[in-house]
């Protein structure tokens, strides 16, 4: 089973798929051979549940909070010499 993963990554980056969409070309590739628990089910929850949490909510409001700071002049008082 390792020799036929390791051989499947091998042949997706030779064609020159990056990595992280080789890695989840091969998690579901692999999903639909082992089979013990489907993978393909649990996709969409997994991706709803890591999309609704609070860090995404903290990322947009440090983006805001820099984009006040420099409409503002903050940003660039802050790096003048004294």
């Amino acid at each position: 089973m390792l020799a036929l993963t390791f051989a499947l990554l091998i042949a997706l980056l030779a064609l020159a798929i990056p990595v992280a969409a080789a890695l989840g070309l091969l998690g579901l590739a692999l999903d639909r051979i082992c089979r013990t628990l489907p993978l393909s089910l649990a996709l969409g929850r997994v991706a709803w549940s890591a999309s609704q949490g609070l860090p995404a909510g903290h990322d947009s409001m440090f983006i805001l909070l820099g984009e006040i700071l420099l409409r503002a002049g903050v940003a660039e008082r802050m790096y003048e010499p004294w």
